[in-house]
């Protein structure tokens, strides 16, 4: 997902929680030698949930905030719009 900006993991976690998504699992791993890992979030309300898998935390959350439902991501603040 290319980007007006960088911002910060925290940033990008901040954004996830802030539609009501929490982390329920987060994992980094090897596989076959090679760095990875898994992020899942739930959300209580809807009983959604969305998860990625990929080589780094910052490439999986963009994976994850390309996921969010439409309404959602007609919130997402410019930079991080698809």
């Amino acid at each position: 997902m290319k980007t007006n900006r960088f911002y910060p993991l925290a940033d990008l976690l901040a954004c996830i929680r802030s539609f009501g998504y929490m982390v329920g699992v987060h994992n980094d791993y090897r596989l076959e030698g090679e760095v990875r890992t898994f992020w899942l979030f739930t959300h209580p309300g809807t009983g959604t949930f969305l998860k990625a898998e990929g080589p780094t935390d910052e490439e999986v959350l963009w994976d994850v905030i390309r996921q969010l439902p439409k309404g959602y991501q007609e919130k997402l603040p410019d930079g991080m719009r698809s």
